[in-house]
């Protein structure tokens, strides 16, 4: 290449635009990233303008919901994710793979929604043990629009719902207490984990390799009549326990109230746990319940695209709530779709008077994944490698550790959350390592069929987009797919679909003009049960999606 033709190729690099990022509605933590993140990255502050950018940030998902100005680029929230975070419709999504796959699904507390299921949960619920001696089973309430602790309280009675409160007012939901959560130094904790979902088609789930454990600030009790109300033993909520007196900040990551989930993994290998296995079951937790919302979230995005925004695609970092029992196994309690990303924390600088002072713990976990997300996402793939100020600990050796790196000659990709060595859990560096399909593609393709489902939905929703679909599109459904005959007529598909629009109703996710895409699940359900009854309900599904994919592929 001739000296000229070298220097024309040098100045158009130079002379590439930079990534843009607005963060005019965005936390102060992702203008800090983009400032780290240097040269080839610019924050602007596009606010109520329509102007184009690269990557819009939003501090939650109804600011972008009321924003009919971007309509293309990228976007931190997937359209309806807040809605299926929401308790109780989270807790009905659950449910609703549970009865499909038991066996899979058996991370996530037994739930009741409240108040469309509290005669069920009283049923099943009896006040008192049937035998002398037997410890009565504890429950946890919580309001399903409620955030930061907000209305929750422990109870053993199931009648003491009806006597604190009225339940037709505020949808809620009722689970069953883990009683013997693993503690550290007697304390209850949980786990802050971090997920980011870049794309639902495909369907590409990260997950950030460090998180953050909440502790709580009183030492732990088993629930008894006299504890209950005793939030500071029971509730590992920062918002909760920051009012304690007992409650810790300090710059150290491995003490205080709040630490990195890398320093406590590693307490807990040195208390010889199995912290390996540990970490993978938290991956498949992780991967199964992304897998959960998955369908819902494509109706809504269907639903986006018919209302003139095909061209903008969407990512988000979502918060997962991991509560780890004393036999190590991880439970999900809720998910966050706005999870915290503040740097600050009050501090009581003088007798009444409260600041907000940088907290060191938070910056070290917060800074790193914003970055690692908007590289993840970069239109250009830039170059991964955060800058040393986040690498906080660099992995040290033991005397018998091989010097090789994590990723073997093979080529085998290494486990996220998983060491390469058993010797060291010293802090990670920052990264974002792919769980789907990458890890578990393979092995949960089977989960996604209500994905199927879903395709169905849309496909009958038709052009209006809408998130519900009424009786004539229902009709439409089972005369396209030839699902009606003697034994399931056109009076009864008519009945079923009334009976299960009226289930669904109050659930927050269903509506009074159709039924929801769970309420359709339910009906396909139905319909799969009756044309199949010597199947497995897996099986049953699956024949009865072949036979309708079938029939709309003729079309």
């Amino acid at each position: 290449m001739s000296n000229q033709r070298r220097r024309h190729v040098k100045g158009r690099r130079r002379s590439r635009k930079p990534i843009t990022v607005d963060t005019s509605r965005a936390q102060s933590v992702v203008g800090i990233a983009v400032d780290e993140l240097g040269s080839g990255w610019r924050e602007v502050r596009v606010r109520g303008e329509h102007k184009s950018c690269d990557i819009y940030w939003y501090h939650n998902g109804q600011v972008y919901a009321r924003d009919s100005t971007v309509t293309s680029g990228k976007v931190n929230v997937f359209p309806g994710m807040k809605n299926v975070l929401d308790k109780a419709a989270f807790s009905c999504i659950l449910d609703t793979m549970r009865a499909i796959f038991p066996e899979e699904y058996d991370f996530y507390p037994r739930s009741w929604r409240i108040p469309e299921q509290i005669e069920e949960f009283l049923e099943e619920t009896p006040p008192k043990p049937k035998r002398k001696g037997k410890r009565r089973n504890c429950y946890i309430f919580k309001p399903a629009d409620a955030s930061e602790g907000n209305g929750i309280f422990l109870l053993r009675n199931p009648g003491d719902i009806t006597a604190k409160l009225n339940i037709s007012v505020r949808p809620s939901i009722v689970q069953e207490y883990i009683t013997h959560p693993l503690l550290v130094e007697k304390k209850k904790f949980d786990l802050r984990i971090y997920v980011v979902i870049t794309s639902l088609d495909p369907l590409k789930i990260y997950l950030y390799n460090e998180g953050m454990a909440r502790f709580c600030t009183e030492d732990y009790r088993k629930p008894t009549d006299k504890n209950l109300h005793h939030v500071y033993m029971h509730l590992t909520n920062y918002s909760v326990n920051k009012k304690s007196g007992t409650y810790k900040h300090t710059e150290d990551i491995t003490t205080g109230s709040k630490r990195t989930m890398s320093s406590v993994f590693e307490t807990l290998y040195n208390n010889e746990h199995d912290v390996r296995k540990l970490r993978e079951d938290i991956e498949r937790v992780v991967c199964k319940t992304i897998i959960a919302l998955t369908p819902q979230l494509k109706v809504h995005r269907n639903t986006e695209i018919m209302n003139g925004k095909s061209k903008v695609s969407y990512f988000q970092i979502l918060g997962l709530d991991i509560l780890i029992t004393s036999d190590l196994k991880p439970y999900i309690l809720e998910g966050n779709g706005s999870p915290s990303l503040c740097l600050e924390h009050e501090s009581e600088v003088a007798p009444g008077v409260t600041e907000m002072v940088e907290s060191p713990i938070d910056e070290i976990i917060k800074i790193p994944l914003v970055m690692e997300t908007l590289k993840l996402i970069s239109p250009r793939q830039r170059s991964r490698q955060t800058p040393q100020k986040f690498q906080m600990m660099k992995e040290t050796k033991t005397d018998d550790e091989s010097e090789t790196p994590n990723s073997d000659s093979s080529g085998e990709d290494s486990s996220s959350m998983t060491s390469s060595s058993e010797e060291t859990f010293a802090t990670p560096e920052p990264n974002l390592d792919e769980l789907y399909p990458a890890k578990y593609g393979g092995e949960y393709e089977q989960l996604r069929i209500l994905e199927r489902v879903s395709a169905i939905f849309n496909y009958f929703i038709g052009n209006r987009g809408g998130l519900t679909m009424g009786s004539s599109a229902f009709r439409k459904y089972t005369r396209v797919c030839k699902l009606c005959s003697i034994n399931f007529t056109t009076a009864s598909a008519d009945i079923l679909f009334i009976e299960v629009a009226n289930k669904w109703n109050g659930v927050g996710i269903g509506s009074s003009s159709g039924i929801c895409f769970y309420g359709f699940v339910d009906i396909v359900s139905v319909i799969a049960g009756r044309k199949y009854p010597t199947l497995h309900k897996v099986d049953q599904l699956s024949k009865l999606l072949d036979v309708c994919e079938a029939k709309l592929d003729r079309l």
